[in-house]
C-alpha cells in the first residue's frame, strides 16, 4: 500500500487520491496529525547513537516508529495511512501542510494487538538530516498527518456522523424543570391557593399554585377553575378526610413528578395512601410509581392490606393484584392463614373465582 524513502536523492510521494466516482458509498476517516518535537537533540544522538539497531546500516539513520496504544477490550484492528515529514518553526509551516516534497515517508498500514509497532528504520540519514537546515536551536520537529479509515459507510451515515461530533462538542444538561418547579413550592412564591389537610390540631395548612395544580390533574382543574371560582377565590379548600403528610407528598409528585423519599418502615403504608390519593386526583403516573413501590414489599405481613387495597380502589391496581396472587400461589401456607380471618372471606373468594390459586396440603 506504501512506500518507504530509501535514499535521499528518491524521496516517494504519498498515495494519489483515488478517482471521482458517482457511487454512494464512502469511507470513513477520522484525520489529524500530531507535532513530535525532539528537544536536546544532540544530547539524545549521543546517548543513543545507534537507535534500535535492526541492520548494520540502521546506525547511520534516524529511525521512527508508530506505537497503536489499544484501549479497547477485545482489542480492535485499526488500518491507518500517515505522511512523515520535517517541518521548519523557522518557515511558519507547523500548521499548514508543507509541500509534498518534504514528505520522507508515505504508507498505509493495519495496526493490530499482534502488531502495534511499525516505521522506519531508516527515516533520515543522520549527516544529511545535520546539515538540511531542520534542526533549530537544537530541536528536530516531525509532523505526523495520520487518518484511521473506518470502515465502508454510505455518505449519508458519514456526514451524519460528522455532524454528531460537531454536535458533541456542545454539553446540553439533563432538563431540570422538576427541581426548579420544587424550588418554587417550598419557597411558596406566588402561591394562590390555600389547602387545610386533616381534621383538628393536628390539620397543616398548604400554599399552592393553581396553574401548577390544574395542568396535573383534571380533578384539581375542575375545582380550582369550575363556575364557582370567581365567588370562592378566597375561600381555604378544606380536605378533612387526608392525612396531611400524605397530601404534602402529593404536592412534591405535582411539582417534581417524582415520588418524595420515604422511610424504608414508612414505604407502605405511605406508598398505600399516596395511591389512593393518586386515583382521586386522576393522577395516573403516581398511582403506577405507587404499586410499583407496593410490588416490591408483597410479603406475609403486607399482602393481606395490599389484598384490601386491590379490592378497594378495583379496577385499577390490576398489577399489584397479580403480584399478590403469585406470592400466594407460591406460598399456600399464607393464603390458608388468609382464609382462617372473616375479614378476608370475600377477597378469598375472588381470589379461588380467579382461578389462578392452587391449594395443596
Amino acid at each position: 500500500m506504501g512506500a518507504s524513502a530509501s535514499s535521499s536523492a528518491g524521496r516517494s510521494k504519498p498515495p494519489p487520491p483515488p478517482p471521482c466516482s458517482s457511487s454512494g458509498v464512502a469511507v470513513s476517516t477520522s484525520r489529524g496529525y500530531h507535532l513530535f518535537e525532539i528537544r536536546n537533540h544532540s544530547r539524545i544522538k549521543s546517548m543513543t547513537p545507534l537507535g534500535r539497531g535492526e541492520t548494520a546500516e540502521a546506525a547511520d539513520y534516524a529511525a521512527v516508529y508508530l506505537d497503536y496504544v489499544i484501549d479497547s477490550y477485545p482489542p480492535k484492528s485499526v488500518t491507518a495511512y500517515f505522511l512523515l515529514r520535517l517541518v521548519d518553526k523557522v518557515s511558519n509551516d507547523l500548521m499548514d501542510p508543507p509541500p509534498d516534497d518534504d514528505v520522507r515517508a508515505a504508507a498505509v498500514h493495519e495496526f493490530s494487538a499482534g502488531q502495534n509497532s511499525w516505521g522506519y528504520y531508516a527515516f533520515w540519514k543522520k549527516d544529511e538530516l545535520e546539515s538540511s537546515g531542520r534542526i533549530v536551536d537544537d530541536v528536530l520537529t516531525i509532523r505526523c498527518d495520520v487518518g484511521v479509515v473506518g470502515r465502508y459507510a454510505t455518505a449519508k451515515t458519514d456526514a451524519a456522523a460528522a455532524a454528531a461530533s460537531v454536535a458533541s462538542s456542545v454539553h446540553v444538561p439533563p432538563a431540570d424543570l422538576g427541581h426548579q418547579l420544587g424550588a418554587l413550592r417550598s419557597r411558596a412564591v406566588g402561591a394562590d391557593v390555600t389547602f387545610q389537610v386533616g381534621a383538628g390540631s393536628g390539620a397543616r395548612r398548604f400554599g399552592a399554585h393553581r396553574c401548577v395544580l390544574a395542568a396535573r390533574s383534571p380533578v384539581f382543574e375542575a375545582e380550582l377553575y369550575g363556575p364557582m371560582v370567581e365567588r370562592d377565590a378566597g375561600r381555604v379548600i378544606r380536605i378533612d378526610d387526608m392525612d396531611p403528610q400524605v397530601f404534602d407528598a402529593l404536592l412534591d409528585f405535582m411539582y417534581t413528578d417524582a415520588l418524595p423519599g420515604m422511610r424504608k418502615r414508612d414505604a407502605v403504608a405511605m406508598s398505600q395512601q399516596l395511591l389512593v390519593a393518586a386515583d382521586r386526583y386522576d393522577l395516573k403516573r403516581l398511582r403506577l410509581l405507587c404499586e410499583h413501590e407496593l410490588c416490591k414489599h408483597v410479603n406475609k405481613g403486607t399482602v393481606a392490606s395490599m389484598l384490601a387495597l386491590v379490592e378497594q380502589q378495583r379496577p385499577s391496581c390490576q398489577g399489584l393484584k397479580k403480584a399478590c396472587f403469585e406470592y400466594l400461589r407460591k406460598t399456600p401456607k399464607v393464603l390458608r392463614e388468609i382464609m382462617a380471618t372473616e375479614a378476608f372471606d370475600h377477597l378469598v373468594n375472588e381470589l379461588l373465582l380467579s382461578n389462578k390459586l392452587a391449594i395443596r396440603e
